[in-house]
């Protein structure tokens, strides 16, 4: 076996006598041509950890990536109408006689709706179309809901009915 020596670098190649060929079996970098491989490994961990980094942050703030958004309003429609539904109960009913109560949780819902959907480029709009009292102590509110985004847009008249 014999050992060759390169000029930037160490080069061991074993001379096999069977093949009657020089195999390569390691290279062992140094000088310029070291510190160039040891520089691009240092830049590509500083790229990965920045792009990781920037991911994290976006995530933290609440922006939605173009990949993730949602492609239809109707499932994102339908869980506003029944959140909403839900809140009224959960507010309404205990101060179910006062209407300020109710004009007041109806335009804190609203706000916070519009909040979140302005986050993933949609319009939210409601309106409260009227408060009517029942014969049973019920209170039944009526609602039109708006939705909108940049290709299409949901219009209806909801009716909430919240047991006292």
């Amino acid at each position: 076996m014999r050992l060759k020596k390169h000029l930037n670098n160490i080069s061991y190649r074993v001379y096999s006598e069977e093949k009657n060929a020089v195999i390569p079996h390691a290279i062992i970098y140094q000088g310029e041509e070291g510190q160039m491989m040891l520089l691009t490994s240092v830049l590509i961990a500083v790229g990965v950890i920045l792009l990781s980094s920037i991911a994290l942050s976006l995530s933290n703030i609440g922006t939605l990536l173009p990949v993730e958004k949602s492609r239809s309003l109707l499932p994102e429609y339908e869980n506003i109408r029944d959140k909403l539904g839900d809140y009224f109960d959960d507010l309404i009913s205990e101060n179910a006689s006062d209407m300020k109560w109710i004009t007041y949780v109806f335009n804190r819902a609203k706000e916070e709706i519009f909040f979140i959907e302005s986050k993933h480029m949609r319009y939210f709009d409601a309106t409260l179309d009227r408060i009517t009292y029942l014969a049973n102590g019920d209170v039944e509110i009526v609602v039109d809901l708006y939705l909108r985004d940049d290709v299409s847009s949901i219009n209806e008249e909801v009716v909430y009915r919240v047991k006292v």
